[in-house]
C-alpha cells in the first residue's frame, strides 16, 4: 500500500479514496499490533533456547559427574541408562536450535515488516503480503519440531529416572528409536498440510474439500462403467 496515492486532496471526497485510506490505516494499525506480538515471541523463542542448552548442562554435569563410589540415583542412570540421557540430550539441544530457527525467522519477518512501513517504495513486498506470509503456518513449523523434540528429550530423561529408581533394570534400547518413527509418522504428514496449506485458516477442512470431489469423480467414473458393462 503506497502513502503516496493519498497526496492528491482532490479526491478527498471520492469513496474510493475512503476506502484505500480506511484499508491503509488498518494495515498500518495491525502491523504495528502484530510487531508487538512478533517481539513477545522472539522473547520467548530466546528463553526456551537458552532453557534447553541450560537443561543439557545440568544434566550432562549431574550424571556425568556423579560418585561412583556411592549408590546414588545419578550413578544408576549413568551406569545403566546413559544412553537415555544422551539420546535426552541430543534432542534437547536438536530443540534448541529449532527454537533459534524460529527466532531468527520471526526476527526476519519482523524487519520486513518495519520495512515495509517505513520505506514502501524501496521493497518489493507490501506490509500486507509480509503479515500473510508472518502469520502463515508455514512460518511456524520450526517451532512445532522444536517442541516435538522437548517432548522426545523430556521422555528420555523421564525413562531414565524411573528407570533408575525402579528395578535398576537396563531399559531395552529400541524405544529410543520407536518414539522418534511414531512421531515423525504423526507429524510429517502433518507438516506438510500446514505447509501445503499455509494461507487457510482450517488447513485440515481445505485438505478434505480437496480430495471429496476426486473421490466422488471416482466413484461415479465407476458407476458409469460398471453400467456400461452391465
Amino acid at each position: 500500500m503506497n502513502p503516496r496515492r493519498f497526496d492528491s486532496w482532490q479526491r478527498f471526497g471520492s469513496v474510493d479514496f475512503q476506502q484505500s485510506l480506511c484499508d491503509f490505516l488498518f494495515i498500518m494499525a495491525t502491523a504495528k499490533e502484530y510487531l508487538d506480538y512478533l517481539d513477545k515471541e522472539m522473547s520467548i523463542m530466546g528463553i526456551l533456547s537458552t532453557f534447553c542448552v541450560a537443561a543439557v548442562a545440568l544434566a550432562i554435569d549431574r550424571v556425568g559427574n556423579a560418585d561412583l563410589a556411592k549408590d546414588t540415583v545419578f550413578r544408576r542412570i549413568w551406569e545403566q541408562h546413559s544412553s537415555y540421557v544422551l539420546a535426552g540430550s541430543g534432542w534437547l539441544v536438536l530443540a534448541a536450535f529449532c527454537f533459534y530457527l524460529q527466532r531468527s525467522q520471526l526476527a526476519y519477518y519482523y524487519g520486513g515488516i518495519s520495512l515495509s512501513i517505513d520505506n514502501p517504495e524501496g521493497h518489493p513486498w507490501s506490509t500486507a503480503t509480509w503479515l500473510a506470509e508472518a502469520d502463515s503456518w508455514a512460518s511456524w513449523l520450526r517451532y512445532r519440531i522444536g517442541f516435538m523434540c522437548l517432548v522426545l528429550a523430556f521422555t528420555s530423561y523421564a525413562a531414565a529416572l524411573f528407570g533408575a529408581a525402579g528395578s535398576g533394570r537396563m531399559l531395552p534400547i529400541w524405544p529410543l528409536w520407536a518414539m522418534p518413527m511414531l512421531i515423525a509418522l504423526e507429524q510429517v504428514p502433518h507438516c506438510w498440510i500446514l505447509r501445503r496449506y499455509r494461507y487457510e485458516a482450517e488447513p485440515f477442512r481445505k485438505l478434505y474439500a480437496s480430495i471429496r470431489p476426486s473421490k466422488a469423480k471416482a466413484m461415479r467414473a465407476k458407476r458409469n462403467a460398471w453400467k456400461a458393462n452391465g
